[in-house]
């Protein structure tokens, strides 16, 4: 499909502020079935992924697909808002599927393009959730997004698996609900730049705040650095009963640690699958 006019010139990257985290507007469940009607999902696997989430609630017994929709449209306005963001994970799923058209089976694969357009939407309307590998994560602040994911992909690059495992478990933390574990979600993006100082400075074992003097960051880095364990040491890791840490600072010091972890993990050389350093020689280019 060619690309719009908005998306053509840029316009579709204005994101506004993120107003929408504990629910899901009435006016805008429809577009997770949409979405995938768009690109070509059959409206009954649509009620079959539905009916995974929600069991009962909708009409089964008209296969006429001009009535199935309705009944969709009906039943997702009627949910719970959770529910909503579980059945656009179950219609992920489905978007690897052998559908049937005009009496040929055909094998489809839509799961990218329907992630990208669900968030695209999402980041459109001022949600502050995302798609990530079929699952509905905590999306945050532009900022906030670029330092996660810069982080994870650039500790993956590398082979520091458990680094990015923690970075991972931070989002996972920030995903929860009810309530996040905003706590959790500071203390893992801390283990992840301890874990990668640890191999930077050969010094595993130690506190952040013992490696930082050993990290050679250049300033005003290091002073953020020691300003974050600070942070992190006086409100996560011994707890504070005067004040609990609230979600703008979790935000904030989770993507510093993050944007630090990226900063660090980037000195580190490349390895391979097979954990062998990756000979320069080998890289395509410079």
């Amino acid at each position: 499909m060619p690309k719009r006019f908005s998306e053509r010139h840029g316009f579709d990257m204005i994101a506004p502020e993120i107003t929408i985290i504990r629910d899901f507007p009435v006016e805008h469940r429809e577009a997770v079935i949409r979405i995938a009607k768009q690109l070509g999902t059959d409206t009954a696997l649509l009620r079959e992924a539905m009916l995974e989430v929600l069991i009962t609630g909708i009409d089964t017994s008209d296969r006429n697909h001009d009535f199935i929709w309705p009944n969709l449209v009906y039943a997702l306005e009627e949910c719970g808002w959770p529910k909503v963001y579980d059945i656009s994970e179950e219609i992920y799923k489905i978007m690897k599927n052998t559908q049937t058209s005009f009496g040929r089976s055909i094998q489809t694969d839509h799961r990218q393009e329907y992630m990208d357009r669900l968030n695209h939407f999402f980041m459109e309307k001022g949600f502050g959730w995302e798609m990530r590998n079929g699952l509905i994560e905590y999306r945050g602040s532009e900022p906030f997004r670029i330092a996660t994911t810069s982080a994870e992909e650039s500790l993956q690059d590398r082979g520091f698996d458990h680094s990015a495992n923690e970075v991972r478990e931070a989002m996972r933390d920030l995903s929860r609900r009810p309530e996040p574990d905003l706590a959790g979600a500071v203390y893992h993006a801390t283990q992840a730049l301890e874990a990668i100082a640890g191999i930077d400075t050969k010094s595993s074992g130690k506190s952040l705040g013992k490696m930082i003097p050993s990290l050679n960051l250049p300033a005003p880095l290091d002073e953020a650095t020691h300003k974050l364990w600070g942070f992190v040491s006086g409100y996560v890791r011994h707890g504070n009963e005067k004040k609990q840490i609230d979600e703008e600072e979790t935000e904030m010091a989770v993507t510093v640690a993050c944007a630090l972890t990226t900063f660090i993990a980037k000195r580190q050389p490349l390895v391979a699958s097979n954990s062998l350093p990756i000979d320069d020689d080998d890289l395509p280019f410079e």
